[in-house]
């Protein structure tokens, strides 16, 4: 049984949990610190974009002194860890621009809609016992554990706005769930701190929205969820006014303290796993709470699809494990009608939200300058593991000089990429970027447009570049750079200390201006990532929308064992369409295996 209730709800309970993004649990490893890097090492200064010259390092390493922050580095380890561990209040909310989508296999047992969502529910209440339990095994890489607090982030945390920015805020509130159905959101009570719901209990529950939703009020694309999209600036605006209004703030302390987001999407019945997760992505964003570090969007056909935001401190390869871990959990979770039940019915109240102050025009105008309705998703036939390596090569970094290729193809200039890479080997580690655009890869690449260079030489230079290659991932993936090192440094002080040390390094700042030795590059102009594979979870991406912040385009891309699945965010100005540039890299990798001298197969197409 479900029962509307409209009434206030009880007083909160204390969040009761850390502010933090890396918050211990029963038996999770403690790993060391990553080392922090010194001014005075070789590249320091490239990751300040400050040109490698003796007056420059001069400059750098006088006003470094000047501050402390060799102290820093060196003597105060807890001070640190600190700043690597909160959130510092200055978290990027931009909707999907910054999400992932994890589309599921189907559940073998049942595409009744309500009840796949209630299983999964079901398995994220479970795999929040086993945490909390000291019951779930740690990452492990070549049997070295990794850092696996930030799993807890999966489960009552979000973006939550302060008065003037956005910040990571975690509740200890395990029984309330947030539903949105037909562009209402209900918050929904279902159970007491130390409880979790049964599948029963879930499924009835979301029947009930699910019918309550189509008398709740008149759908528009002018939802809270939408406001959620906008771009950081009309989301500020936005939030400033709606928490203005009294009874908005009421409602917002419900959401703040909620467990997890479920988002019916009931009326849809996408027929792939990639129609499945551009539907959920950006197919119905006024059905979505993007400030939310884990939404379950299930569809009517009983497809289901699981949406992530990395800022609240989950890496590509925890989305994906966690996606895995969800789906198993809900093949096992108890069926319908044998699962205890608690005492108390199900408390659903409709959020019903004054956003009459809220400057919607902006909103879709952030949200239409971001959307993009090409395909997105490909598959790359015979580009896999398994061949590639009994050719001699290594798969991944062959598809970082294809991906090289293709775009100078493309474009006729050789692109700056940068490869999102795991520092999860340390404590408070989670994800960083290396700049894979080598002097060794341009190398290469100028040889390549070569006809007539020597096939063994081109071979040599395509060694040294897939080298230079594993030197960047390994160095990005061994310390904090200096330009993070010096953020973290600042944010650890307070008072006058802390302008004291934000006016030094402005001076340096202007300084390095002053006297042309700035190096801002060329920027990104690709930026790929290569999340884990799980089987459970058939892709990562983010299918549907252009990123401002690349020059040229985005990649996820998985090389499994008989070929490569890559779902393509293209930057704003980016012309040439997603299936070309998919064919572009198909066509590379060709060009490649040719050309060093590798017999290759059949003729694909994309």
């Amino acid at each position: 049984m479900t029962s509307a209730d409209p009434t206030t709800e009880p007083p909160e309970r204390d969040a009761g949990r850390p502010q933090t993004l890396f918050e211990d649990y029963p038996n999770c490893p403690r790993l060391p610190l990553p080392p922090v890097q010194s001014a005075r090492d070789p590249d320091a200064l490239a990751s300040l974009r400050v040109k490698d010259v003796p007056v420059a390092r001069w400059l750098v390493r006088a006003a470094l002194r000047l501050t402390g922050f060799e102290t820093f580095r060196t003597a105060r380890p807890d001070a640190v860890e600190a700043c690597l561990s909160r959130d510092d209040g200055s978290r990027p909310v931009t909707g999907p621009l910054f999400s992932a989508v994890l589309p599921l296999v189907d559940d073998p047992e049942t595409v009744e809609p309500c009840v796949r969502a209630a299983r999964l529910l079901r398995a994220v209440w479970d795999l929040h016992a086993d945490i909390r339990a000291g019951r779930f095994e740690p990452d492990f890489h070549h049997g070295r554990p990794l850092e696996s607090r930030g799993y807890l982030n999966l489960f009552g945390t979000r973006f939550v706005f302060d008065g003037s920015s956005f910040r990571v805020f975690k509740t200890g509130h395990t029984g309330r769930m947030v539903v949105a159905s037909r562009c209402q959101q209900f918050a929904v009570d279902l159970c007491g701190p130390d409880e979790r719901p049964s599948v029963e209990r879930l499924t009835d529950t979301l029947r009930h929205v699910w019918e309550s939703s189509a008398t709740a009020g008149h759908a528009t694309q002018d939802t809270l969820g939408t406001l959620s999209c906008a771009g950081q600036a009309t989301q500020c605006d936005g939030f400033r006014r709606l928490l203005g209004d009294p009874s908005n703030r009421d409602l917002y302390e419900l959401v703040k303290h909620s467990f997890v987001v479920v988002c019916l999407d009931l009326d849809a019945t996408p027929q792939s796993y990639a129609e499945s997760a551009r539907v959920a992505f950006s197919g119905n964003c006024a059905n979505r709470w993007f400030h939310a570090s884990l939404q379950v969007v299930v569809f009517g056909n009983g497809k289901a699809c699981l949406i992530c935001n990395p800022d609240t401190g989950l890496s590509g390869n925890a989305m994906m494990r966690a996606g895995g871990e969800i789906h198993r959990r809900s093949i096992a979770a108890v069926p319908a009608g044998t699962g205890p039940e608690p005492a108390s019915t199900s408390s659903i109240r409709p959020l019903t939200w004054n956003l009459a102050e809220v400057p919607f025009d902006r909103v879709r105008d952030d949200l239409s300058a971001v959307l993009d309705d090409q395909q997105a998703t490909f598959d790359l036939p015979g580009v896999g593991r398994v061949n590639l390596r009994a050719r001699g090569f290594s798969p991944v970094e062959l598809f970082v000089v294809a991906v090289q290729l293709a775009t100078f193809r493309l474009t006729g200039r050789v692109a700056s990429i940068s490869q999102f890479v795991t520092t999860a080997r340390y404590r408070c580690g989670s994800m960083t970027t290396a700049l894979v655009s080598t002097p060794e890869m341009e190398a290469f690449q100028t040889a390549l447009e070569t006809p007539s260079m020597n096939t063994g030489h081109l071979r040599g230079l395509f060694d040294a570049a897939v080298d230079s290659q594993k030197t960047a991932c390994r160095a990005a993936r061994s310390r904090v750079p200096l330009s993070a090192a010096l953020a973290l440094f600042r944010s650890s002080q307070t008072g006058a200390r802390r302008r004291y040390v934000t006016g030094v390094l402005r001076r340096l700042i202007v300084l390095i201006r002053t006297l042309g030795l700035d190096d801002e590059g060329r920027g990104r102009d690709v930026v790929l990532s290569h999340p884990a594979i799980v089987p459970e979870v058939p892709m990562l991406g983010r299918p549907g929308v252009r990123l401002p912040y690349v020059r040229y385009f985005a990649l996820h891309y998985q090389m499994l064992d008989d070929r490569t699945r890559l779902t393509v965010m293209p930057g704003p100005s980016w012309k040439i369409s997603n299936a070309d540039l998919a064919a572009a890299l198909g066509s590379a990798v060709d060009v490649l295996l040719t050309r060093l001298d590798i017999s290759y197969g059949r003729h694909r197409h994309v």
